[in-house]
């Protein structure tokens, strides 16, 4: 009887237990699409929740180039018996390593540590060097053993000098002399085991939070400028510099520069800002400052406050490889020497990196999503830049630096031939989208292969696709709902999550189901976007069939726009078969017909056959066939002349 009750005692706990769990299914029933099919990122932590401290003393030599550095990283609580190293400046060492393959560098931008002692607790090691799968000759990642019990601390002393190279990406000095660049540049522990072969010139393996403490030896007549915040009563010739939990130490020593200070006023806190222009630069001054107003103010509020207490722009010499840098508090940018307003140039380039500055917060976690800072980046940069002013101009450039506004078709040494002059404008979001028809068989935005892409894929899927598709549901849904689940998604994300998941959390309560599934796949998978109108077909009197086709393997919903000599009207297809025919009885003679897709239409890879003419124009044509004939004659001319 004992043994009977018991299985009855187990059969009720089980029938609550199923009645509890069906309550909790109900209650989340409500939810359209679960996020947690969401691919999951293949991460591997090495270092638990403690934060490392990275120490710094470094000394600064201006007249020989050159850096002298003792490094001190320390880990408490590691959970490994090997921890892995970068050495990001190894990749300037040779010709032949991952980041220079594929390009001709100048041998003056060569550079390496030169490593005086490696210490492990007081001992010394040395680094094993690990080979790169293709690159055998790159030294850029190393593994130390680690011979300790787990949760034992682990403190790495590292000394070494670096002669500074000229014009390396982002790290040395510029040719003219008068201008230093740090990023990028010490050796650092690698928080994701995942990624030691992502050692190219667009990713590297990924640093993690740390608590970063700097101490600089500089001369007197150097302005530097840190992506920390200063200590005040730093002596004259030693700064110190801290930050906690970042991942970039980065600095810029100038000299004859200009220096501009003011302070940013709001209502939720002030913001420190400088300006250090050089002085062939110094007109651009003003338009800088509105263009770092005009971030600050939209991203306070549309989304929330700059999240740093200061802001420093440093102008950097163009044909340097120094621009489009964001570091902490530091953002660099170019200045051409002649840019009018309708260029956009510097405004485009500063408001996008104040703008990746501001989310490179939220790809601090283990859950990197890479598109974070670089789609959703270029889609907010497209916002403060059409709130504020107007559509930039379509230019070309004579005798290789001065700005025309319309199109050029050829070029002869710099100089136009075929050309045309006119006042064409164009939405910022468009900026590099021939970038995205040239890679449309790249991987997907998450969960990808990120060490199979070239530099221009990595490009045209993290931020013209993601951009475009942005701009597509906010066309569908409007820029403020689109924004708000932004906003909301920055507020309450957990740093555990990774922001693509609650991104789409977020947007799945506020749009619809068919919506939400665009911006789902879109970002899970390749998908191509291709309709047609193949044939309209005129079977009978005013009676027509009209054949569409779905060439890619991306599916959207398709409104058909027929028009007629006296009207039009709309059909609409859901766009799941490959053929679709319809049949078409009008009052009157069909002269053309165009598609449009719901939600990919800016995604549509060959927009020309998105139209069908029954009764083509030939003299639009023909114009532009007399008219090329006489660019050609004059283009004959030209050339004779010069022979």
């Amino acid at each position: 009887m004992k043994y009977i009750s018991s299985i009855l005692l187990l059969l009720l706990l089980s029938l609550l237990l199923a009645v509890s769990g069906t309550f909790k299914v109900s209650n989340n029933s409500t939810k359209k699409n679960p996020t947690t099919s969401l691919p999951a990122y293949r991460a591997e932590t090495i270092i638990d929740e403690s934060i490392p401290s990275y120490d710094f003393n470094i000394s600064f030599d201006h007249e020989q180039r050159r850096l002298s550095v003792v490094q001190k990283i320390i880990l408490a609580n590691t959970k490994t018996r090997r921890l892995y190293i970068a050495l990001p400046v190894n990749a300037f060492e040779r010709q032949s390593t991952a980041y220079n393959a594929g390009r001709e560098v100048d041998k003056r931008s060569f550079c390496r540590f030169e490593f005086d002692e490696i210490r492990l607790n007081d001992e010394l090691v040395n680094l094993n060097y690990i080979p790169h799968n293709i690159f055998k000759e790159d030294r850029t990642l190393a593994s130390l053993p680690i011979l300790l019990q787990n949760s034992d601390p682990i403190e790495i002393t590292f000394s070494y000098k670096i002669n500074l190279p000229v014009n390396a990406d982002m790290f040395g000095y510029s040719k003219g002399n008068n201008l230093c660049m740090l990023t990028y540049w010490y050796p650092y522990v690698v928080s994701d085991t995942s990624q030691l072969q992502h050692r190219t010139r667009f990713i590297t393996p990924k640093h993690g939070l740390a608590d970063i403490h700097t101490k600089l030896q500089v001369p007197s007549d150097i302005t530097v400028v840190g992506s920390g915040i200063q200590k005040q009563g730093s002596e004259e010739a030693t700064l110190q510099f801290f930050q906690k939990n970042t991942e970039a130490v980065a600095f810029a020593f100038m000299q004859d520069v200009t220096e501009l200070n003011w302070i940013y006023e709001s209502s939720e806190k002030n913001v420190s800002l400088q300006i250090l222009m050089l002085e062939q630069y110094e007109r651009y001054t003003d338009r800088i400052k509105i263009a770092v107003s005009n971030s600050l103010k939209y991203l306070e509020e549309n989304l929330a406050p700059y999240p740093f207490h200061q802001l420093s722009i440093v102008n950097v010499p163009n044909k340097t490889n120094f621009g489009f840098g964001a570091f902490g508090k530091i953002a660099t940018v170019y200045c051409d020497l002649i840019s009018p307003l309708g260029t956009m140039n510097p405004e485009h380039d500063l408001i996008r990196m104040i703008v990746k500055q501001y989310f490179q917060q939220l790809n601090l976690s283990v859950n990197y999503d890479r598109w974070i800072t670089e789609g959703l980046v270029t889609f907010i940069t497209a916002q403060i830049l059409k709130q504020y002013y107007e559509k930039p101009n379509v230019y070309f450039h004579f005798a290789g630096y001065y700005p025309v506004y319309g199109l050029n078709f050829l070029s002869y040494n710099s100089i136009p031939i075929i050309y045309t002059l006119k006042d064409f404008r164009y939405d910022a979001i468009f900026r590099n989208i021939s970038t995205f028809y040239e890679n449309i068989n790249s991987n997907p935005v998450i969960n990808s292969h990120i060490e199979d892409f070239s530099e221009r894929q990595y490009f045209a899927v993290h931020n013209v696709k993601t951009a475009l598709m942005l701009e597509s549901l906010s066309r569908e849904i409007g820029v403020d709902r689109l924004v708000n689940s932004i906003r909301n998604t920055y507020a309450y994300r957990k740093y555990e999550e990774s922001f693509t998941h609650s991104f789409l959390a977020n947007l799945d309560s506020a749009v619809e189901s068919d919506i939400w599934k665009f911006i789902y796949t879109g970002l899970a998978d390749n998908l191509i976007y291709d309709y047609s109108i193949d044939v309209i077909e005129e079977i009978g009197e005013f009676n027509y069939r009209i054949d569409l086709s779905r060439i890619g393997n991306g599916k959207d919903d398709v409104e058909l726009s027929v028009y007629t000599e006296n009207d039009s009207s709309k059909i609409f297809w859901s766009g799941e078969s490959n053929k679709k025919s319809f049949m078409v009885n009008s009052k009157s003679r069909i002269t053309s017909a165009k598609i449009k897709l719901k939600y990919a239409d800016l995604l549509d890879i060959n927009k020309a056959n998105n139209s069908y003419i029954l009764k083509p124009n030939y003299w639009g044509p023909f114009a532009i066939s007399l008219r090329t004939f006489f660019w050609f004659q004059n283009a004959l001319m030209i050339f004779g002349s010069i022979g």
